[in-house]
């Protein structure tokens, strides 16, 4: 079970008036692009992060390079019209991987901080490694209110594979039947690639899968505004 940083899902993510005809959505990203090498190149932190409620977040290290901070901040500002564009739900839960530890990956949390921030989102799920989101039971990744959708940010070792896709992996546990073909991995933003944003409509309980669209990445990048505070929270 992962940490839920607060799930009353209310205040300003409340459902606007008319989403109850909107499609509720599961958009998968994979993080943005990161600083290679072993933590010795990652930017020393500790970092504290401020959430829009409930305790801050306290990551070791930045592990994001400049560009895939100007994305975070780009894909911050862009995600609510591309999801309003597609006739979906708006965006009212976040799930993605823990930051707090040096054993674990900080570039999922980080790649949609910008988004949290921006859109005072209060349903945010932690897990505690990738691990855990294969776990999840498929049907509880959409928000039991009916009237948001969910993004969710990993790894593409969770999400489609080391080398080569695999099926058991999440992307093909939500997809329904075989088309669109996920033998392409996800890419980082900003690289300018085909498979960037995957976007899971019409879940069925009867086969627990998802009609899955699949999206560019976001190129542009932004410069960022005051983000994480450096010390310890």
């Amino acid at each position: 079970m992962g940490l839920c940083v607060s799930c009353e899902g209310r205040g300003l993510d409340a459902a606007r008036p008319g989403t109850e005809s909107l499609d509720l959505a599961v958009i998968v990203i994979r993080h943005f692009s990161d600083i290679d090498g072993d933590a010795s190149n990652y930017i020393p932190g500790p970092f504290c992060y401020q959430m829009p409620s409930g305790s801050p977040v306290e990551t070791p290290w930045g592990r994001l390079n400049n560009q895939g901070i100007g994305a975070s901040v780009n894909y911050g500002q862009a995600l609510p019209g591309f999801v309003q564009s597609l006739s979906l739900s708006p965006i009212g839960r976040v799930i993605t991987q823990d930051p707090h530890s040096r054993d674990e990956t900080q570039n999922p949390f980080a790649s949609l901080y910008p988004l949290i921030f921006d859109l005072k989102l209060t349903d945010v799920e932690l897990l505690p490694n990738g691990e855990a989101l294969l776990e999840k039971d498929i049907g509880s990744l959409l928000r039991a209110d009916g009237q948001h959708s969910t993004i969710i940010s990993c790894t593409k070792q969770v999400l489609w594979g080391d080398q080569t896709f695999d099926e058991k992996l999440f992307l093909g546990k939500l997809r329904r039947g075989i088309l669109p073909s996920l033998n392409k991995r996800p890419r980082k933003a900003p690289d300018a690639w085909a498979e960037g944003i995957y976007v899971f409509t019409n879940y069925s309980s009867v086969d627990k899968k998802f009609d899955l669209k699949i999206y560019p990445t976001f190129t542009r990048t932004a410069p960022p505004p005051p983000g994480p505070s450096k010390g310890a929270c």
